[in-house]
């Protein structure tokens, strides 16, 4: 089930597009009733029982010929929320903020969509029950079930406070890997 709230909707039939338009406009997806398919599904799959709110955007895209989602906030940053839903119960959410985004989706054998890949641009933060990063990009490889964030000059990463090369956090063993912790000056009150 899907909720929309934006200026505008429309459907472009002859580039089979369809398109959304805040600012702000916000898309939910209600999940929480599907019935999941018995094979293992990967951390943020669509097929899972779960809400997802994407929120602020300026524009949102969606190209069925390409089956991509490209979604842009402008000035400000898109919130995405993710709640994962277990005996009719919503679980711990994440939430990330990205300026840009590009999802690639994939069907399914059940003729379903499921995100192959996710790019995110002009600032990122991701931020769950114990991790948080910020960086400048982040990519998401839903096949690998990895993320992987980095900085650059105008947004440096960091991990949990600690700025840092590059992130890379396996979701099917929780595990993060960091790059070189980049050393810092600590200032105390006093």
């Amino acid at each position: 089930m899907l909720f929309r709230s934006c200026l505008r909707f429309d459907y472009d039939p002859g580039r089979q597009l369809f398109l959304a338009t805040g600012p702000p406009g916000t898309i939910v997806i209600d999940n929480s009733k599907i019935v999941a398919p018995k094979e293992k599904l990967g951390k943020f799959s669509l097929r899972k029982r779960c809400y997802i709110v994407v929120r602020d955007f300026e524009t949102l895209e969606y190209s069925l010929e390409a089956n991509q989602i490209i979604a842009d906030a402008g000035h400000g940053a898109i919130l995405i929320d993710y709640f994962p839903v277990a005996d009719s119960r919503t679980g711990q959410q994440v939430k990330a903020t990205a300026g840009h985004i590009e999802a690639k989706l994939t069907e399914t054998a059940g003729g379903q969509n499921e995100i192959s890949t996710l790019s995110a641009t002009d600032g990122i933060t991701y931020n769950d029950e114990d991790k948080e990063f910020v960086g400048s990009e982040m990519f998401y490889d839903a096949g690998e079930s990895v993320i992987t964030a980095w900085g650059d000059d105008s947004q440096p990463c960091l991990y949990n406070g600690a700025l840092v090369d590059g992130i890379r956090f396996d979701l099917k063993t929780g595990r993060v890997k960091v790059g070189k912790i980049i050393g810092g000056v600590l200032q105390m009150k006093r």
